[in-house]
Order: C-alpha cells, then structure tokens, then sequence
C-alpha cells in the first residue's frame, strides 16, 4: 500500500493557485511544495513532519505546468531526491549549500536518525507555514505573511490530513535581540487545529541552562503531538536535538 501522490496533488493545485493570486504572481516572490520521504509511514497517526519558518531562497515558479510536473527537472513537486538532498548535500557544496553547517538541518538529521537511522531522510517529511517566500533568500514580510495566511493555512491542513503524522515538529518561532521577547509565527497555525483556541500545553520544557527563559512547548490534540520550539539557527544544536528525541521518547514511553 502507497500514499495516493496524485491525489494529494490534486488537493494542492487549486489553493496553490489561489496563493498565486494572493501574490500577484510576483517574480520576486516563489511557492515552496512539502518535501517528503519515499517511505514516509502509510499508517495513520505516524511519522514526524519537521516544518521552518520559509524557504531562504528556492527554485519554485508560478509556472505550474513546470511546478506540479511529474518529470519537468525544475519541478518542486515530487522532486526525485526530495528528502535524500539533505543527506545528498551534508558536507558537500557543490550547489552552494552545505546542509552540514546548516543549524536547522542538523537538527532535523539528529532528530531522524535517533528513530529512522542513516536513512532517515526516507521515513520523514519537511515542510515550511509560509509556502510564498522571496525567490533570492530571507523570510515573508508581514504584508505577504497576513495576505497568503489563509491560504497557508489551508495547505498546512491538507498536508497533515494527508500524511496524518502523530508528532508536528514547529521550527518557526523567534526571539529578538534582547535574547527574551519572542516572536510568535504559529498560533494561527496551532489554533487552526482545535476551533481556533491555542490548547494549553501538556510539557513546557527549558533545554538551555544559559537561556532558561527558552523553552519548547508540546501540545496533544486528539492522538498527536505538536511539538513547538523556535528555530535552530544561532541556537545549540545538541542541546535542542537532545531535548526534542527525549520528549518524544517520553511520549512514546507513557504511550500518552
């Protein structure tokens, strides 16, 4: 038994064109598409989807025909080493990026290997909230944040209905330069989930002894966990990798 791809595709075009036209298919703008790997577990309420902020930088068009192809090489759907690139690219520069020196990588390796092993990039998926961001590099502005939310938001559901992951990992929130004030990207997404109410949480857990005021909150909705916590980069990656397999292994441990 497979994952349905084409019917997951046909769920995605209509409201990818809508993003499209939220943005006024601008140029300086790209779409990102879900990444995911090609043994991603079939049973529901299984797996890890690891999702950031936004692409810094990608090759999407608004091209669709080129986009959604199912063989066109500049495709973002299905790509042929879709996850494997992580893997393909750690330690190797060949097309600029090193996903080894890549805080949010490494985290997202760590993370898979404790539970998938050196094939880790066959069992997981990556995704980003904001799937419209600058084609050169950098985060949305607020102005393209709040114009494609609802749209985001709708391809944010139809990614977890369709793969029903038992464990959402939120790479997405920040913290300012006074170190303490964060930077909230999510709670539209979290509340989406549960009537539009942010649930309280079932852990809220400090990982750095330096920094106790940072900390990565879990919530439990139905049979999944949302696992919150802000993003890697210029953060201790085994500090934050370690703490995020324990609070899976807990939760697998308790079966909660």
């Amino acid at each position: 038994m497979k994952h349905d791809i084409d019917q997951f595709k046909s769920q995605l075009i209509p409201i990818y064109n809508s993003l499209r036209d939220d943005c006024n298919r601008d140029d300086n703008l790209c779409p990102f598409l879900m990444q995911w790997g090609n043994r991603f577990p079939i049973t529901p309420n299984s797996g890890i989807i690891f999702y950031g902020r936004a692409t810094n930088g990608w090759f999407g068009t608004w091209d669709y025909d080129i986009f959604f192809s199912n063989n066109d090489e500049d495709r973002g759907w299905n790509r042929d080493n879709q996850m494997a690139w992580g893997e393909e690219q750690w330690c190797n520069s060949e097309d600029g990026y090193d996903t080894s020196k890549s805080q949010f990588w490494s985290i997202i390796k760590g993370i898979s290997t404790r539970f998938y092993g050196d094939e880790w990039f066959k069992y997981v998926a990556w995704s980003n909230i904001c799937k419209v961001a600058p084609y050169s590099q950098g985060n949305p502005s607020d102005k393209v944040f709040y114009s494609t939310l609802e749209n985001n938001l709708k391809v944010f559901h139809t990614e977890l209905d369709f793969w029903s992951p038992k464990y959402i990992v939120l790479f997405t929130d920040g913290i300012k330069r006074d170190n303490k004030t964060t930077i909230d990207w999510t709670s539209n997404y979290i509340s989406s989930l549960n009537n539009g109410i942010v649930p309280s949480t079932i852990y809220d857990i400090s990982w750095d002894s330096e920094n106790p005021h940072i900390k990565i909150k879990v919530y439990k909705l139905d049979n999944r966990f949302i696992i919150l916590s802000l993003h890697p980069q210029g953060r201790k990656v085994e500090l934050h990798r370690d703490a995020i397999i324990n609070i899976i292994e807990n939760i697998e441990r308790k079966r909660l």
